[in-house]
């Protein structure tokens, strides 16, 4: 089992590189479609030209079939990053105590977020501790910290 201050040292490790991911992820999502517009013009330069349209269509789908596999790539690495910062986070009742602390010093308290999500205060206090650890509760305790923000995960 990692020590408190590893986990949390790696937790925020992780937050970073999710930020990083983000950010990305959206100059990604720029340049396929400044690539796409690209290719787009080119391909209606050709077509004016008189070339194929059935060849022009295949091109293009192509080239659309390449933006989806790099963004579903992406979507994927997304997803096992939030898997790994939800399994760093051990419970305990010290992230209970972050997490409160979190939702304090942003202006909401911890049972409010709870009422307001439909969740059961004490629900949400087991899968913090982990003494609801099955699937169910790591994913709320998951919800829970990212709803927290990552206040909760710095040292």
């Amino acid at each position: 089992m990692k020590s408190a201050a590893r986990a949390t040292a790696d937790l925020v490790a992780l937050v970073d590189v999710e930020a990083k991911l983000r950010d990305v992820e959206a100059k990604l999502r720029v340049a396929v479609a400044a690539r796409s517009a690209a290719h787009l013009a080119v391909l209606d330069a050709r077509k004016e030209e008189g070339e194929d349209s059935c060849a022009l269509a295949l091109e293009w789908s192509g080239i659309l079939s390449a933006c989806e596999r790099e963004c579903d790539r992406l979507q994927r690495l997304q997803r096992r990053i939030e898997a790994a910062v939800a399994l760093e986070c051990e419970p305990s009742k010290a992230l209970v105590l972050k997490v409160r602390a979190a939702f304090v010093a942003s202006g909401r308290t911890f049972t409010g977020w709870c009422e307001q999500n439909g969740i059961r205060v004490t629900n949400a206090r087991q899968a913090l501790l982990g003494s609801w650890d099955g699937p169910k509760g790591q994913a709320l305790r998951h919800q829970i910290i990212k709803a927290a923000g990552a206040k909760v995960v710095r040292p």
